[in-house]
């Protein structure tokens, strides 16, 4: 298993996912339902040895992948747009929101038997986690979004089944799985194998919108704009813009570029922004009918290729590792 320069910590973490004995541990498939940005509830699934079978089987697939020589491993970047062969990882540390939803599942035996009967629990249903446990190890957690839409009776789909020569609409409650996952959680590190997966599953957007004005203020603090009450109720109502703006406050270089650096770019790149003096101070004009414009001049959005001194615009990048000498 090549691990692609992972660092040390989720490196651990990651062998540990590759070295469970599924057959042997112990494992479990919780529901889980939560209305809005309530902290989930968990009820656990009665099984049969074959479905185990099957979860069983789509943790060794997850698996398989984790240990790809194709694989790469990425440091998590919410504006990034992750090929298909790249996983990223990030610190349950850094998102205390995601930490708080995954904590029950700590004891999974302690929770309620899941019978169909709730129809709270089902109209609310939002992901579920395969919890595998080897003897005496902390639990790693396999997890995938999920929906009311999932349970058949809920879907626009009806399922029949061929009974004595007749096909019948089933109308037992009927729970519908795929093979897939959006994320492995293991010893405090998350492995994402679908970004917009794990941002649904935990509610990124919610969490980035009552985030937003810290997200405004750090901007304002360092970023002379003016019309600055009009850029903060513009992204305020748009959730990919609030996404946009938690990135940029999140940025390292934030606090150091100046006026004179995004006059540059601006120029450089021919830019739609203009920069007004204002009591002898220069200032980004936010101009309501580009209303994107400056997020992508903070965002660092514009890129010039050495190989052919074409100009682009990008939607989603990551910060270049030189390789070592």
């Amino acid at each position: 298993m090549t691990t692609n320069a992972l660092p040390p910590k989720p490196q651990g973490a990651l062998k540990r996912i590759m070295s469970l004995d599924v057959a042997s541990a112990a494992l479990t498939v919780c529901l889980a339902s939560s209305p809005e940005d309530a902290t989930p509830e968990y009820h656990r699934l009665n099984i049969t040895d074959s479905v185990r079978l099957e979860f069983e089987n789509i943790v060794r697939d997850t698996r398989a992948k984790l240990a790809s020589d194709d694989t790469v491993f990425r440091p998590y970047d919410a504006g990034s747009k992750p090929d298909a062969h790249e996983i990223e990882y990030l610190s349950l540390g850094e998102v205390p929101f995601v930490e708080v939803q995954l904590d029950p599942l700590d004891e999974p035996l302690d929770f309620t038997t899941f019978s169909g009967s709730d129809k709270a629990f089902l109209a609310n249903l939002r992901f579920y986690a395969v919890v595998v446990q080897a003897s005496k190890q902390p639990p790693v957690y396999f997890c995938r979004g999920y929906s009311q839409q999932k349970e058949l009776g809920h879907s626009p789909l009806f399922g029949i089944l061929m009974k004595s020569g007749q096909f019948d609409r089933v109308m037992e409650p009927m729970f519908l799985f795929d093979q897939y996952l959006d994320c492995v959680v293991s010893d405090e590190w998350i492995f994402i194998l679908k970004q917009d997966g794990f941002q649904k599953l935990f509610r990124y957007y919610e969490m980035v919108k009552q985030a937003a004005s810290e997200s405004l203020a750090k901007i304002e603090s360092v970023i002379p704009i003016l019309n600055f009450d009009g850029f903060r109720h513009d992204c305020e109502g748009h959730l990919q813009k609030l996404a946009k703006l938690r990135n940029i406050a999140q940025k390292p270089y934030l606090s150091l570029i100046t006026i004179k650096d995004l006059k540059k770019v601006i120029k450089h790149f021919k830019l739609p922004v203009s920069v007004q003096r204002e009591n002898g101070k220069e200032y980004l004009m936010y101009d309501p009918g580009d209303k994107w414009a400056i997020l992508r001049l903070l965002d660092d959005d514009y890129l010039e290729s050495m190989m052919t001194a074409q100009m682009y615009e990008v939607t989603g990048k990551r910060v270049h590792q030189p390789l070592s000498s």
